[in-house]
């Protein structure tokens, strides 16, 4: 389990008791610097890097509001929880304002709801970073593109007045998937699948007709189909030219499938991020009347069995307690940062005890299980833990969808290239998914079962993307098959 290393700023030591007392009995593990002064908190922060700071309102010398500013100068990108004090909101609002990422009222009751505080602070802040990254990576992305283009176009094309194609360059070539001579003489809409065709015919006719090329350079976004029938998103530039004593045009074509699986990524982040903070928030709100809830029906079953009365129903209410404390455990998990401890890892071993332990269970008696896995397979840089904890949900949801029997396969094997990586799948046949529900299996809170939240195949997703893999779902009209991938040298 990683460390958090905390900082806090309070010149108050039973304040720093009380509040150090809470993180210990969180599950998580902290590692706690204390301060007492501007002077300590400026010459800890030129020395040393923080997870966290935790901060007081009231400090000898300053108020939190200066430690804010001293952070948001010195360390940007660490969260802040602010101490307040009882009916402090106004304090409250102006440090939110100014950058704290949450506050907690200083009171012994308040106090305890630290960690939780904590956890969703630190959830926030990674999701923060990642989608940074993935904007900045974004960003790159286009500044290369664009030397390219200087360079070189990526593909172009030529089309006559008559509108069929009459050049493929060789970058075109490429990014169809197959040689020119496949394409010269056939109508330049046909490189777009019906669903899109007209609209590629309507711009040609535009361009080619009366008034053609008077918004030459626009791009228009589409779909185009590669010569092996694959679909991908483009964009087309298109040029009216005079030409041959005809009228003819010059297409630029832009694959951005990357571009757009890195803004559906960046999408995704912001949407889990929104997600997250607001399932923590819940939880966090949930858990102390449950406790109030847990205490009162045990009281009471305790008075009813001593008086000799039936006490069902203080059970029925402890067994509800029981389950919404496990599913806000859940909501917990999904919502704090995943930080994997990186070690030399056997795949197949945590293959086979997943399938062993799972099949091993009334639930699945009619599942018959295959396992294709690749005895010269590397060792993989992970944590087994949370590796393990993926390939259990995936065979656990194989075995819902084949609750009336059915085979499971799972796969395993190396890819070499250039970042060689493991990869392993597994296949069922159950319950059909469609490529619409499989794709929506991955966001949070969405689920096809009856008695399900939607967090287990989110989860292990965020698992093995911290892990610096992919996870995909594929949906078929028989069963489905999840695909794992993982780097062998780790991220």
């Amino acid at each position: 389990m990683p460390v958090i290393k905390t900082l806090i700023v309070d010149d108050s030591a039973s304040d720093r008791a009380l509040v150090k007392r809470a993180l210990a009995q969180s599950e998580e593990e902290y590692e706690v610097v204390e301060v007492l002064s501007r002077s300590e908190l400026e010459d800890r922060l030129a020395r040393e890097d923080f997870d966290l700071v935790i901060s007081d309102y009231n400090i000898l010398g300053m108020t939190g509001l200066e430690v804010l500013g001293i952070m948001r100068e010195l360390k940007p990108e660490t969260p802040v929880v602010l101490l307040t004090g009882t009916g402090s909101e106004e304090v409250a609002v102006a440090a939110l304002k100014r950058g704290a990422a949450d506050y907690v009222v200083k009171s012994v009751n308040h106090i305890k709801k630290l960690p939780a505080t904590a956890a969703a602070v630190l959830g926030r802040a990674a999701l923060s970073r990642e989608r940074e990254a993935l904007q900045e990576a974004l960003r790159a992305s286009e500044e290369k593109y664009r030397t390219l283009v200087e360079a070189a176009v990526e593909a172009v094309l030529r089309v006559g007045d008559d509108g069929t194609v009459t050049f493929f360059s060789r970058g075109a070539e490429k990014m169809f998937g197959a040689e020119g001579a496949a394409f010269v003489g056939t109508p330049f809409a046909e490189l777009a699948p019906p669903a899109t065709r007209e609209v590629l015919a309507q711009a040609v006719e535009r361009y080619l007709g009366a008034g053609g090329g008077n918004d030459a350079g626009a791009i228009l976004a589409t779909t185009l189909v590669r010569a092996s029938g694959d679909e991908f998103p483009a964009e087309v530039s298109l040029a009216a030219l005079a030409s041959d004593g005809g009228r003819g045009l010059t297409a630029i074509v832009r694959d951005v499938t990357e571009k757009k699986r890195r803004e559906d990524e960046i999408a995704r982040l912001e949407r889990q991020a929104a997600i997250g903070e607001m399932t923590a928030g819940i939880a966090h709100e949930v858990r102390n009347p449950l406790a109030a809830i847990t205490t009162s029906a045990t009281m009471a079953r305790q008075e009813l069995a001593e008086a000799g009365l039936d006490t069902e129903n203080a059970d029925w209410i402890l067994e509800g307690a029981r389950k919404i404390e496990d599913l806000l455990k859940d909501f917990f998990d999904f919502a704090k940062p995943i930080s994997p401890e990186f070690a030399p890892c056997d795949l197949n071993a945590l293959v086979r005890e997943a399938v062993t332990a799972e099949l091993d269970k009334p639930a699945a008696a009619h599942v018959v299980a295959e396992l294709e896995l690749d005895g010269a397979l590397p060792a993989v840089a992970a944590d087994a833990k949370l590796m393990a904890s993926v390939f259990t949900n995936l065979v656990v949801n194989a075995c819902q969808a084949m609750a009336g029997g059915g085979n499971l396969t799972v796969r395993s094997r190396y890819e070499d290239g250039a970042r060689p990586a493991v990869v392993v799948t597994f296949a069922d046949t159950g319950e059909g998914l469609s490529a619409e529900d499989a794709k929506r299996a991955l966001e949070p809170f969405f689920t096809t079962k009856t008695n399900g939240v939607g967090l287990g195949l989110p989860l292990c997703l965020k698992i093995v993307k911290a892990h610096g893999g992919s996870f995909t779902l594929a949906g078929r009209e028989v069963g489905a098959e999840a695909r794992v991938r993982l780097p062998v040298g780790g991220p």
